[in-house]
Order: C-alpha cells, then structure tokens, then sequence
C-alpha cells in the first residue's frame, strides 16, 4: 500500500475564499476544492448512511450543485468558525434529508433506500459519523504529509532521505519489515549503518516540518497546530494506525 498516492482533503481557505467568486478563478478553485472533498464525502454517505456507491456518486453530484453552484457553500465557510469539513456534513445531512422528503412528495419509483423517519437523525448518528471523519481526515493528512515530503525529497535529489525512511519505518507500518540499516548503507552507497540511522533521523524531521505545513492549511492559526498534531495522534491511536 502506498499512502503517499492518497488525495489529501485539506482547507485551502484561499481556495474557498476565490471559489465563492463567480469568475473562471472561482471555478476552477471550486473544482480543486470539490477534488479534495469528494473521496470523505462518499465515504460518510456509504459507511454512515449505508447508501449504495453508486447512488452516492449521484447523490453527491446534487448536492454539490445545489449546495456549491446555487447556494454558494463556500462563501459561508468561516475558518474562525469552526472546520470546514464540519459544514460540510452538516449541509451534506440537512440535504438527503430535503431529499428523502422530496422523494416521498413526490412518489417516485426510484427512492432512497432508506427509513425517512430514522435514517439521517444527525444527532442520534453524531458519534459514529464524527468518528468516520475524523478517521479518514486523520489517514489522508499523514498520506498528504508523505507525499509532500516524498515530493521535496525528490526536487532535492535526496532520495536517500525518503528511501530510507520508507525502508525502515512505512514498510512496517503497512505488512512489511525494516530493512536493515547495513543493507541500506550499501544500497545508497552510505559510509556506514550509521549514517543511514542518521539519515532516518533527517527524514523524521523532514516529516514533522512537512505535518505542521499540512496541519497549518486547515487549523485557525499557528498556535493550534501542536494541539491538531495530538489530535492526529489520538485519531490513528484509537483507529488501530499509528
């Protein structure tokens, strides 16, 4: 498994902020923020609403358009205010409600196939669906993290740097084991299994710099960015990821 492919969802409030504004600009930051969001919006509607994929997919393409195009979202998104992805599902819960009782109105032969009374009780379901979320916002922030910092270490021909670092420590994480640091040295032409332990040691901070810039996009100011990065750890802790 490579975590580093994983799309990452993050509040780029610049790109929210242009995509409020109906100019080419706009759209596409529309767009780049619609990209970001889709993947933990289809995983809430079909693990927390049970919603086949499919009917996910389109119901999605609705309230993107109803939600984004018509009512404009994004210009309500206040990064004081709380976190983006929470105004999402709240907007995204308020819609299939709307939905299912339009669908009812209506007597359509194609309905949701869900109970109108139970389904999307957003409070009876808050627990659960805070969990998903914060699951999955959690694991696509450290695959985001990766990626940037596989990115950097390939801009700066340091591929020692990330090969290292994913011999010994993503390896594990995801099924495999360490590669010993005497194979290492010999692989990247190293002087000794030292310094491929010290080079480890440059690409844990290499990854901690490349957390904070993550965590930084999304919290309300610098000063929460330690207190998101415990958060993080939590999250995963309890997800059974470290």
């Amino acid at each position: 498994m490579d975590a580093s492919n994983t799309s990452f969802p993050s509040t780029a409030w610049s790109l929210i902020t242009k995509a409020g504004v109906p100019n080419d600009e706009g759209r596409r930051a529309l767009e780049e923020v619609l990209t970001r969001y889709l993947p933990v919006l289809q995983t809430y509607l079909k693990r927390v609403h049970r919603i086949h994929p499919q009917e996910a997919e389109d119901l999605l393409q609705s309230f993107l358009a109803d939600n984004f195009l018509k009512n404009e979202l994004v210009t309500k998104a206040d990064r004081t205010q709380g976190r983006f992805r929470s105004l999402l599902i709240t907007s995204l819960d308020r819609f299939l409600v709307s939905r299912v009782r339009y669908d009812y109105a209506q007597k359509r032969d194609r309905r949701l196939n869900v109970n109108v009374e139970n389904a999307f009780d957003v409070q009876g379901r808050e627990p659960e669906a805070k969990d998903i979320i914060e699951i999955e916002w959690a694991r696509a922030t450290v695959a985001e993290t990766l990626r940037r910092m596989r990115l950097e270490c390939e801009v700066s021909n340091r591929q020692d740097v990330w090969g290292i670092f994913n011999a010994r420590l993503l390896s594990s994480i995801f099924g495999g084991t360490a590669t010993p640091y005497s194979a290492l040295s010999v692989e990247y032409g190293l002087t000794s299994p030292n310094q491929a332990a010290n080079l480890l040691i440059t690409a844990k901070r290499m990854f901690a710099r490349s957390l904070r810039a993550v965590i930084a996009e999304y919290v309300p100011d610098q000063s929460s960015v330690e207190e998101e990065i415990t958060e993080l750890r939590n999250i995963l802790r309890n997800a059974g990821g470290e």
